[in-house]
C-alpha cells in the first residue's frame, strides 16, 4: 500500500526565496535518487505566504524511511 504525507512548514519572513531554492535542490535529489518516492511537490498557502505544504507519496514505509535518511532530507 502506498503512503501519502502532507507536511506543513512555516518559513521565517524574508526567507521564502531561500527556502524555495533549497526545496528545489532537495526535490531534484528525491526524484533522482529515490525510486520509492512517487510524488514530491511543494505548494504555498494562498492565505499565508509563510506557510508551505509538501505533498509526498511513497511506495511504502521502507521508502519513507529511506527518504528520512538522505542528505537532502537532513539539509531541509
Amino acid at each position: 500500500m502506498t503512503i501519502g504525507l502532507v507536511v506543513k512548514l512555516k518559513v521565517k519572513a524574508g526567507k521564502n526565496a531561500d527556502f524555495e531554492k533549497g526545496f528545489k535542490a532537495a526535490q531534484l535529489g528525491v526524484r533522482k535518487d529515490e525510486a520509492g518516492c512517487l510524488y514530491y511537490d511543494l505548494y504555498q498557502s494562498p492565505q499565508d505566504s509563510q506557510t508551505y505544504y509538501v505533498l509526498e507519496r511513497y511506495t511504502g514505509q521502507p521508502a519513507v524511511e529511506q527518504h528520512q535518511k538522505t542528505a537532502h532530507f537532513a539539509k531541509m
